[in-house]
């Protein structure tokens, strides 16, 4: 727990470059000292999620999928009802073991792309990046280091549709559904997600979404 505090505390201190006291450097330093604490944060994120050991029990459990799925041939996996169940993790790992990767080695690897995805997302679209930073560490990257590897891994794909949502083009819906495909093989949330974004009639109007206000 000690080293999740020291992660939250690093964090508040890190809003230091988004208040006045940075006030008098010129634009072009502030965003480079701001870029680079985003990175520092991020590897961070990264070497506490890669070194963590056995810290809930998706740990073990996953040690022993990849151990048991890694063998296995796509048409095994195919047939596997195991592998059937999220077919795109289970894919996944096949890769993984085929280059050859120790389970540490894969958790570096999804700790790389789940980490990298979520710094770019708060770097664009965050107004106080430190905080977003903050709230991933309470409200999800706890959870992943503990009992959350797939659901983790939907979820932060799920961040990368957010761009297209946003502009609320047809043209973005090919893209959008690619993505909603690919975490949906991971775990079937995403599915939920779309049907009730689908459902807000402000979506069809291509205006922002605004919730639904009911009188009792």
């Amino acid at each position: 727990m000690a080293v999740y505090l020291g992660m939250a505390a690093f964090l508040c201190a890190g809003s230091l470059l988004w208040s006045s006291q940075v006030e008098h450097l010129t634009p072009k330093k502030r965003k480079m000292l701001r870029d680079l604490f985003l990175l520092a944060a991020g590897a961070l994120f990264v070497l506490v999620a890669t070194c963590r050991y056995g810290i809930g029990y998706d740990y073990f459990n996953y040690q022993t999928l990849y151990e048991q799925l890694g063998p296995m041939s796509v048409s095994q996996l195919l047939q596997d009802h195991v592998g059937q169940e999220f077919i795109g993790y289970s894919i996944f790992t096949r890769l993984m073991y085929l280059l050859g990767l120790s389970y540490r080695q894969l958790l570096l690897v999804v700790n790389l792309l789940l980490t990298a995805i979520v710094v770019w997302f708060v770097r664009r679209f965050s107004p106080l990046p430190w905080l977003g930073l903050h709230l991933y560490l309470t409200l999800q990257f706890f959870a992943h280091s503990m009992n959350l590897f797939r659901q983790s891994i939907a979820a932060t794909i799920c961040l990368l549709a957010y761009p297209f949502l946003k502009k609320r083009r047809l043209r973005c819906w090919p893209r959008l559904t690619r993505l909603r495909i690919i975490a949906n093989l991971l775990i079937p949330l995403p599915r939920i997600c779309l049907l009730r974004w689908l459902k807000n009639k402000n979506f069809w109007k291509l205006q922002p979404l605004k919730p639904d206000l009911k009188k009792s």
